[in-house]
């Protein structure tokens, strides 16, 4: 039999992992290129009645990597996959959505897990606009084939000691927000259960970056890109349960750890426009200059600050997160001298609400823009079914989860189902993760 060519090499398997390199990299990067091969199998023994399931050869690394990446995490004991077994078991009394658990083994290998991986992967990778079915048989076979070679494996594979390593967080950093960021950051943008939203955020970046280029503001790109991954780490909401990337990363260490309550607690980051008030020997006062909100932030957390910016005279952008209940520095800082432009920015309505909840536009407003949507997807040819304009309004992020949900539980919604599925069985018993997971 000819020998199967290596296509995942060691730079592949990196990318969704945390350190430079490790002992057990060689073994797990061969076992990708198996997984690699059951998977590239599957695809080519299934017939495709359109290329919506078809992967380029880098969509094919990228899922097994992700799939040798559960397998690694679950010999490891790293807990990432544990996490969200655990918090899903806590709100819906299964382990996993969608499928049968009745022999389902927890802290092992699964089918259920691999194919929910699988299923996963394949909404990420086309933006949620297709309702993939978790049940699809594609997906049910690539699970099998892969779970009979990580089977094989499971009693002699090595554990990760770096991954181990990674989460065993130092007491010196453990109080310092910013000296978590790293930890936070890498969980929800390169780990296996996150790396597509590292890849969406990566493409804005480069957007970005043209912008700028194109605006003749290349010196302003490395701020810029900061800021918007900075942002992202605080303020990202993940499609699992409407987490965000730190209150995973409490799940992760556990209960038990000293840093579950801080992680799930941080808030997310408030940027906006204030000024230099005063300071003192632990605190610097600024204050929302559209709200007069007072914010007493902790001077650790200042080191590095421009001291000629505690001008009362500037208008500072600044970031802070609530922390430990203390008010730390987050990001970088902009200073502007006064003027009409600055005044219009301060004074926009997003600054007014910069500390409100999110706004949810009201029932009536959310019913009027259902209708619409519903009518003006139907005025637009014959290749829109009924399912089509179900997720359709699933997909706009203007009609909240309640509004769905009552509209599907009422009848209004009787097409919101996954592809492929004869009946919205499976939709109405995983509604409100399927909700989670699109609305955040």
């Amino acid at each position: 039999m000819r020998k199967k060519k290596q296509v995942i090499y060691s730079a592949d398997w990196l990318a969704i992992h945390p350190y430079k390199t490790s002992a057990t990299d060689l073994y797990y990067v061969k076992l990708s290129n198996r997984i690699f091969d059951a998977i590239e199998a599957v695809l080519d023994n299934t017939p495709f009645e359109n290329d919506i399931l078809a992967l380029t050869e880098d969509e094919k690394k990228r899922l097994s990597c992700t799939l040798t990446a559960y397998f690694e995490d679950v010999i490891s004991q790293t807990n990432i996959f544990v996490a969200f077994r655990t918090e899903n078991k806590k709100r819906t009394g299964k382990p996993i959505p969608f499928f049968d658990c009745s022999d389902y083994e927890e802290d092992e290998i699964n089918t259920q897990d691999i194919q929910f991986l699988i299923w996963h992967y394949y909404m990420q990778l086309n933006g949620t606009e297709i309702p993939f079915s978790p049940l699809n048989p594609l997906f049910s076979e690539m699970a099998k084939s892969v779970m009979t070679i990580l089977d094989e494996e499971y009693e002699t594979a090595p554990e990760n000691k770096k991954l181990q390593e990674f989460f065993n967080i130092p007491d010196d950093i453990k109080q310092n927000i910013q000296a978590l960021h790293t930890y936070i950051f890498w969980l929800g943008t390169e780990s296996y259960l996150f790396q597509e939203n590292g890849i969406f955020l990566q493409t804005d970046a480069e957007e970005i970056a043209e912008i700028a280029q194109n605006d003749n503001m290349e010196e302003q790109i490395p701020d810029m890109i900061n800021m918007m991954c900075n942002d992202f780490t605080y303020n990202h909401v993940t499609e699992f349960h409407a987490l965000r990337p730190s209150q995973w990363l409490a799940r992760v260490l556990g209960k038990d750890n000293c840093l579950y309550q801080p992680l799930n607690e941080l808030s997310r980051k408030y940027s906006g426009y204030f000024k230099y008030e005063s300071e003192n020997s632990t605190h610097t006062k600024f204050i929302h200059i559209a709200t007069g909100k007072e914010i007493d932030i902790v001077n650790r957390s200042l080191h590095g600050f421009p001291k000629d910016m505690k001008d009362k005279e500037l208008v500072l952008f600044i970031g802070f997160v609530r922390w430990m209940d203390e008010w730390w520095f987050i990001g970088q800082v902009r200073s502007y001298n006064q003027s009409n432009e600055i005044k219009k920015e301060v004074d926009n309505e997003e600054e007014l609400h910069l500390f409100d909840d999110s706004y949810e536009p009201t029932e009536k407003e959310q019913t009027a823009l259902f209708n619409k949507i519903m009518s003006i997807m139907a005025e637009d040819g014959p290749d829109y079914t009924d399912e089509d304009r179900a997720w359709g309004t699933m997909m706009n992020r203007d009609i909240s989860k309640n509004f769905i949900k009552k509209a599907f539980e009422e009848g209004h919604l009787p097409k919101l189902n996954f592809e492929g599925e004869t009946n919205n069985q499976l939709m109405k018993d995983n509604l409100n993760f399927i909700l989670d997971y699109m609305k955040r």
